[in-house]
């Protein structure tokens, strides 16, 4: 649902609910001031009520209630009634104001204010289910919308991740190897093999374990090492524990891959710079290259409106991603919370 159907739909609902107070009202008021002072006044009480819908339904229930932090959610309700009691006196004292009726309206809420305070806690169980019922419809069509995402794109993926440039970039080096150093090369063989036979195992994979995804990434790197064997040239730092986590499949490949697509490596000290770090919340990744003036490297990379996209099908509201460009070197930085 986007948001200007759900506005409209939410403002139609209150409009129905004042409507009705005010169709409901007793007759004799209604004969007595006329509708639209009943009206007028209905409907800027049902304004003050939104006050607290809203706050608890925008902030409190996803903030905390959705996070489970439960006492912090308690404490925000506990907090909202008396805040949401003095809008209601405020709105009495406007009331004496605008009709001019000296303290008629105020005297009259005072002794309603514990009806009010009920009032407020059935308006946040509203809102709440109206909450958790929005985002329920809503991550029910983001999963439909990934499992789509998934079907079409899970073998493009592959040859994007895996391009045959990038095979026979790679088997080219390891002929190489075999010609000059033969020692080596029976090793970068495995390192594509397994490469190769991961990808393929996590087609269809919700997630796998961040340890086997740092292996992925770590056989990728050797494998580009192959084309640039200077140790200064590719560095990847790791730092934290893995502690069972587990992510997407591929999920760090393609901003590694893209850094080497649009990269200089061929220049004297250019780098590309890869860390990665996880704690008990979040998983941090940044990847640093020098910008190429000349030719790109064979590889196909992946386009960062469908990274981006991914991103926002598999972590919704759970991710930030930074890219970085100040014309000499080009930066993504990629935060993930786990839970």
């Amino acid at each position: 649902m986007n948001r200007t159907r759900a506005t409209a739909i939410h403002a139609g609902l209150w409009l129905l609910y004042a409507a009705n107070s005010v169709l409901t009202y007793p007759s004799e008021y209604l004969e007595r001031y006329g509708v639209a002072a009943i009206s007028f006044k209905q409907g800027t009480f049902y304004a003050v009520t939104a006050v607290g819908f809203y706050i608890n339904y925008l902030w409190l229930a996803p903030k905390l209630l959705a996070r489970k932090r439960y006492g912090w959610y308690a404490a925000g309700i506990v907090g909202l009634i008396p805040f949401m009691l003095g809008l209601y006196l405020l709105h009495a004292v406007f009331l004496d104001w605008w009709f001019d009726a000296g303290t008629f309206f105020i005297d009259d809420r005072i002794p309603a204010l514990p009806y009010l305070a009920f009032q407020v806690l059935f308006f946040v169980l509203i809102s709440t289910g109206a909450r958790f019922t929005t985002d329920w419809f809503r991550l029910q069509r983001l999963r439909e919308e990934l499992k789509g995402y998934k079907e079409s794109a899970e073998l493009a993926m592959l040859r994007q991740q895996l391009s045959p440039h990038f095979l026979f970039n790679t088997l080219n080096n390891i002929y190489s190897l075999a010609v000059h150093r033969p020692k080596d090369a029976p090793a970068a063989i495995l390192q594509l093999s397994a490469l190769m036979r991961a990808m393929l195992r996590t087609i269809g994979s919700d997630a796998v374990p961040l340890e086997q995804e740092i292996a992925h990434l770590r056989s990728f790197i050797d494998l580009k090492r192959l084309q640039h064997p200077e140790k200064e040239k590719i560095r990847f730092w790791f730092s934290g524990t893995v502690n069972g986590r587990s992510v997407a499949p591929m999920l760090l490949i393609p901003f590694v891959e893209n850094a080497f697509k649009h990269g200089d490596l061929h220049s004297p000290g250019t780098a590309v710079s890869i860390s990665l770090s996880v704690d008990d919340d979040r998983l941090a990744f940044e990847v640093t290259n020098t910008r190429s003036s000349g030719s790109k490297d064979d590889t196909s990379g992946i386009g960062l409106e469908n990274v981006r996209r991914r991103l926002a099908l598999l972590y919704p509201d759970r991710h930030v991603l930074d890219i970085r460009d100040d014309g000499d070197h080009y930066r993504a930085l990629l935060t993930v919370r786990f839970s």
